[in-house]
């Protein structure tokens, strides 16, 4: 998606830690903006990291979209050796995981506040 077409109310920043990287996402996760998020992490895994970090906590909106990119990046993790977590926050990202059953089978940055 065009830069000029990504709603301003969204946001993907990359903020590395070392060895690892954290993709902080503020906004509103959704049909039109999961692309970017994928877009950011393949371009994460294509240059050599092994450790990423999902950071949720700014979402002011999340649905089934969030859900699913979630659930292929844990399995695209397990299935191929590196690592792959997400830090939920405590706003509208954790309660739909929670809902959804979703929380309890990932790897959480940060401590289960559920």
């Amino acid at each position: 998606m065009p830069a000029d077409l990504i709603p301003p109310t969204f946001t993907c920043t990359v903020q590395p830690e070392r060895q690892r990287v954290r993709v902080v996402l503020a906004g509103e996760l959704d049909i039109e903006t999961e692309p970017v998020v994928e877009r950011q992490l393949d371009e994460l895994r294509e240059v050599g990291f092994v450790d990423l970090v999902l950071d949720l906590g700014g979402l002011s909106f999340a649905d089934s979209t969030a859900v699913n990119l979630v659930l292929r990046w844990t399995r695209a993790a397990e299935a191929q050796g590196w690592h792959f977590e997400v830090a939920p926050g405590t706003g509208t990202a954790a309660e739909l995981l929670s809902f959804t059953g979703v929380l309890e089978h990932l790897a959480l940055d940060g401590p289960r506040r559920f």
